[in-house]
């Protein structure tokens, strides 16, 4: 009885903490967070799995305010500005408009998921070195969704980010499940505007329409 007391007591503290911490005012606070960033530098891994298929990257990410994005993935890269989009590769290079709804701001897009889903405080972890809170979610019937998420208690801005999303191919839709993980992020670093010029060499582009 002696040794489990304490171990009841931690327990019944933690459990306290998470029910007095509320999941809205966490998500204000990145919210607020996030107003004052202007641009970020990001270097994150992807686990992903969709039925048995699974594997993992790492990304670099740049974003200016309000709709320049670069994204480098091994020897492809994706660049965003304004409302073109190009697609690069060691071979390609491709040129479109980009969507009204597609997203280029990573912390954004994935707020605004936790924003309209209900949520609830599960606990508290230690993720790549940084003081966490954890959120749980409840699964919506959407294209995509947050299923945990855990924030940074000192600084405010999503760590890791487990998510679902429901993809259409020719043999039906399936689900899809991945985890993001931010592992250096730098906010408003004096970014190039060269990291927002059309990758690749413009002239060979193949224009998508």
């Amino acid at each position: 009885m002696r040794k489990t007391l304490p171990i009841l007591l931690v327990t019944s503290l933690l459990l306290l903490m998470c029910a007095q911490e509320d999941e809205r005012a966490i998500i204000e606070n990145v919210e607020k967070r996030l107003e004052s960033v202007n641009s970020y530098r990001i270097v994150g891994r992807i686990n992903w799995s969709v039925g048995n298929e699974s594997g993992s990257f790492e990304f670099r990410m740049y974003f200016v305010k309000p709709d320049r994005m670069r994204l480098e993935q091994n020897s492809s890269v994706i660049v965003v500005n304004g409302s073109e989009r190009w697609m690069c590769d060691d071979r390609h290079v491709f040129h479109s408009n980009r969507g009204e709804d597609e997203a280029v701001d990573f912390f954004t897009h994935y707020l605004e998921l936790m924003k309209r889903q209900e949520g609830r405080v599960s606990g508290y972890e230690t993720v790549l070195g940084r003081n966490c809170v954890v959120i749980e979610f409840e699964k919506e019937n959407t294209a995509e969704w947050v299923e945990r998420v855990w924030v940074d208690r000192n600084e405010w801005y999503i760590v890791r980010a487990e998510v679902g999303a429901v993809l259409e191919t020719p043999e039906g839709n399936v689900t899809a499940k991945q985890t993001v993980e931010v592992l250096e992020v730098e906010f408003n670093p004096d970014l190039s505007p060269s990291l927002f010029m059309p990758c690749g060499d413009a002239r060979k582009a193949i224009y998508l329409s």
